[in-house]
Order: structure tokens, then sequence, then C-alpha cells
């Protein structure tokens, strides 16, 4: 079909090498974490010591969002991830 127009890839992605939709694709696997840490178990979101839920790559590949390539975990793990 003449109408039908596959996007190019650099459209897909934002500079950073992350998808475009990043923030629902990273909502999604912090709710499937049921907003706790995957690494260390502590609750996430807007808690009193400020501890912050976010999703790492477990293969440092942030263009493979695969559900099973997310990780839900708090900042300060995901810091120590990122330190391996």
């Amino acid at each position: 079909m003449s109408w039908y127009r596959v996007p190019r890839p650099s459209l897909l992605r934002r500079a950073d090498g992350y998808p475009r939709n990043w923030p629902a694709i990273a909502t999604v696997m912090k709710k499937r974490a049921g907003g706790i840490c995957e690494v260390c178990r502590v609750q996430g979101g807007t808690t009193p010591d400020g501890t912050m839920l976010t999703v790492d790559h477990l293969n440092f590949t942030p263009t493979d969002c695969r559900p099973e390539n997310l990780l839900s975990c708090c900042q300060r793990c995901h810091l120590m991830r990122q330190q391996l």
C-alpha cells in the first residue's frame, strides 16, 4: 500500500538511544515489580527517604527493551550495577 510508510529507525529512538516510548516501558516494568526494587526489595516511588525506582537494562543495551532484559531497581542498586 503506497500510503503506508515504515518510520525511519532514527524517528523511533531518542538521541540517547532509548526508544521514544521509554517512559511508558519503564512505567509498565515498575508496575510489574509492584513498586519494589527487585534487588534489595526496598519500596520505591515517592517515599519520605527519597528512594526512587528506576529501570535498568541487564545487558546494558538501551535499545534492548525486552521485558526479560529489564530490572526495576532503586537508584542505589541501579548505580551499583552500573559500576560492575
